[in-house]
C-alpha cells in the first residue's frame, strides 16, 4: 500500500501588521534622567509641594521622547485635574464662609 501524497496548502500572505511584528525588533525603552525626575516631582510633589513639584515635572515630562503625546496628556490630566477640583472647593468654601446665613 502506497500512502497518497498529502497536499500541501499555500501559505496565506502575511498581512502588513503581522509583517512588522516579524521584521520589526522589540523597542527597547529608556528613560532618560529628566523622565525620572519628572515622575519623582510628580509623585513625591503630591504630598511635599502640591503645586509646584507637579507642575515642573510635567514640564520635565512634556520634554520627553519616550511618552507619546496621547500618555502625556493622560498625566497631565491626572495632574491638572485634581488641583483645578481643589482650588474650586476652596474657593466655594471661601464664598460660604462669606454669606451671612443668620
Amino acid at each position: 500500500m502506497t500512502s497518497a501524497p498529502t497536499e500541501r496548502r499555500p501559505e496565506r500572505p502575511l498581512t502588513s501588521r503581522e509583517q512588522s511584528r516579524e521584521l520589526a525588533p522589540l523597542r527597547q525603552l529608556s528613560f532618560s534622567a529628566s523622565e525620572v525626575v519628572g515622575l519623582v516631582l510628580i509623585s513625591v510633589g503630591a504630598f511635599a509641594v502640591p503645586v509646584v513639584l507637579p507642575i515642573v515635572g510635567l514640564l520635565l515630562l512634556w520634554r520627553s521622547g519616550t511618552w507619546r503625546r496621547a500618555d502625556k496628556g493622560v498625566v497631565t490630566a491626572l495632574v491638572v485635574l485634581p488641583m483645578f477640583l481643589a482650588a474650586g472647593a476652596a474657593g466655594f468654601a471661601v464664598l460660604l464662609g462669606s454669606w451671612d446665613f443668620g
